[in-house]
Parts: structure tokens; sequence; C-alpha cells
């Protein structure tokens, strides 16, 4: 499947602070200085307008500071036009923000620039520009537009090129390609050797920050056998809510034939967006799998499958009511009728081609 790297607006904004921090105005001057009337308010006040839902202060300050040729202040406006966050949504003024921010330099402008180009080509002075604004976010180091390119070079097929791309940004010690080149290292295939240098490089990017990285290095050390090392790793991914390592742990828990342990850890899971946890607890339920046998348990945790979208929670609430094991008709909020076999929401069979696929993708979470 196609990946992306995206930048959320409050995400920019930390980063575009963080840029900012050396030339924007302190919020209280210290002593003895003088913030003179024609000092922009500081960026980082827009940003805290902007958290505080405060969106026309924000864009004010925001509008104040570009004026003053802020390339920060620039790419925050940029992005809230493209998006119409607190704002009307206008793509001419995004892209002329956006423009003026990459003329003074601003990576997070291009790169922002070429996801605005990717989604709407329409947008380019000429074909091929949004990928050259990629290069150039990337030439700047801007980590998330290098992890963007790679997948852009394997959605290419070329692969070769993407793998020496690869390892030449894990050498760099950026944490994104340490833990895929890392991932790749520690393949089902891969020799003992290159397990245990992919194992490394998955840990040293954990180290970083990567909490992806604890949970692969988890599920490779599970499958090696070390399971003490498997749950440490997951333990670490754990303490930042990551949902997989939450359902990893629960299945541990599961093969120990520790029931109410495991099924603590598959409701945090569930409750942290990885839904096939509910599908898991309600197969434990239905058949009494290390908990004791609850079919009206096993229906509700089917049915909060369903709730939060998974078709597999539709499917296996009609299998129990036409069995006539504790589901009610007509439980499934996706399709209003218990079926067995699969769900018959509109998503899934309707004229809603969009919406089916993006309902269909909902199951990717089923254990």
């Amino acid at each position: 499947m196609k990946k992306t790297t995206r930048l959320t607006l409050l995400s920019l904004l930390a980063l575009l602070a963080c840029a900012a921090s050396s030339l924007a105005a302190p919020e209280t001057p210290a002593s003895g200085d003088v913030q003179h009337d024609g000092d922009p308010t500081p960026f980082t006040e827009g940003i805290q307008a902007w958290s505080a839902k405060d969106y026309d202060l924000a864009r004010s300050i925001f509008t104040e500071n570009a004026e003053k040729g802020s390339p920060q202040a620039m790419t925050a406006l940029g992005y809230m036009y493209a998006g119409g966050a607190g704002v009307r949504k206008d793509l001419k003024l995004a892209v002329h923000w956006y423009r003026m921010a990459i003329a003074a330099g601003e990576p997070y402008a291009m790169y922002a620039l070429y996801e605005l180009m990717k989604a709407d080509s329409s947008l380019e002075d000429k074909p091929g520009e949004a990928l050259e604004l990629l290069k150039m976010a990337v030439a700047k180091d801007l980590s998330a537009a290098a992890h963007e390119y790679y997948h852009v070079l394997n959605n290419e097929q070329k692969t070769a090129e993407a793998e020496a791309f690869l390892k030449k940004s894990a050498e760099e010690e950026q944490i994104w390609a340490m833990t895929a080149l890392g991932a790749k290292m520690c393949d089902e295939n891969a020799s003992p050797q290159d397990v245990s240098a992919g194992l490394e490089l998955l840990k040293k990017s954990a180290a970083k920050g990567d909490v992806t990285a604890y949970f692969i290095a988890g599920r490779v050390e599970k499958r090696r056998g070390n399971l003490d090392e498997a749950r440490k790793l997951y333990a670490e991914a754990e303490k930042q809510d990551y949902a997989p390592a939450l359902y990893e742990q629960g299945r541990l828990l599961l093969d120990e034939n520790k029931g109410p342990e495991a099924a603590e850890q598959l409701v945090k899971a569930a409750e942290h967006g990885y839904t096939g946890a509910y599908i898991l607890l309600g197969r434990m339920y239905e058949n009494g799998h290390a908990v004791k046998k609850d079919l009206a348990a096993a229906a509700r945790y089917y049915k909060q499958a369903a709730d939060a979208g998974d078709a597999a929670g539709c499917n296996e609430l009609g299998r129990l009511a036409e069995l006539g094991l504790g589901a009610e008709e007509r439980l499934c909020p996706l399709c209003s009728r218990s079926r067995r076999g699969q769900c018959r929401s509109p998503l899934q069979s309707g004229p809603h081609g969009a919406e089916r696929h993006r309902h269909r993708q909902k199951r990717r979470n089923r254990p």
C-alpha cells in the first residue's frame, strides 16, 4: 500500500516554532530590553492562539509576522489556507504563501507545497514541479521529506535507487531510515547475522525516540523465541500508549493462559484504536479461551468493533445471531442487520465506491 508522510498543522507549527526560535522576539523582554512598537507579536503566540482555538488571533499574528518577512509564519498561513484550518479554504492563497516561504528557503514550505501539488497537479506551474519541491526539501535535510522520497522511489519501482537512498539516510542517523532499514534486515528470510545487525539498528532508532522501532524489535525478538526481551521492548512502546504493542502484550499473556491480564491489555489496545483487539476479546469470551465463557460479553466486544467501523465485528455479530448465541438481530451500526458471512452495509456493497474502500481498509486491524 502506498504510504505518505504528512505533517499535521500542530506538528508543523511546533517545528516552525523551533526553527524560528532564534529569530522570534522573546515573549517577555529580558531585563533592560525594550520591545519596540514596530516589532511583530512573537510567532509562538500565534501557535498558542491556534492551540486555544482562537483562529482569528492566530491568523492575525501569522500574517503580521509573514508581512515582516518570517518564512515560518508564511508557511503556517499556507497550511491554514490549504486545509481551511480556521479560515476559509483558499488554495491560491495557500500556494502564494508557500511560494513566498520557499523563496526565503523554508524547507517545510517546500514539503507542504509538494503535498498540495501531489493531491492536485493543476496547482503545478509545470509538470514535475511537485517532485522538484520534494527533492529541494530533501536537500535541506528535512527528515519527513526524505521519508516520503523513499516511498516515491519505491512506488516508481526504482528499487536499487530506493535501497541506496535508505542506506544513506540510515547512515546519517535519520530515525525513520534506521527503523525502515532495521526492519528490512530482520526479514524472516534474513540470515542470523543480518537479523542481529537489524535489531541493533532498531534498538538504536528506538533509543532516539521511535516507538515503532520498539514494537518491530519486540516482534522480531518474539519470533526468535526471546519472549522476555520482547516483553521489555513492548513495555517501552506501551509507555507511549502504542496500541499494537498493547495488543501484542495481550497476546503474550493469552499464550500464557493469563486470561484476565490478557483481557485488560487488549481492552487498552482497543481503546487506543486497535479494533482487532475487540475481535480477539470476543473470540476469547465466545470460546472460553483463558476466561470464563460469556456469549453476552463476546457479542458486546464484537459490537464495539463494529461501532469502531470494523466490518469483522458486524460479521461476528451476524454469525452469533444466526446461531442464536448471545447476539440480537439488527445490532450492527454499519448495516443495521446481523448477517452471517459479510457486513451488509451500503459501504460494502452500494454505489459509494470511495466509502466502500475506506470501510474495507478498516479490516487491517484484524488479528
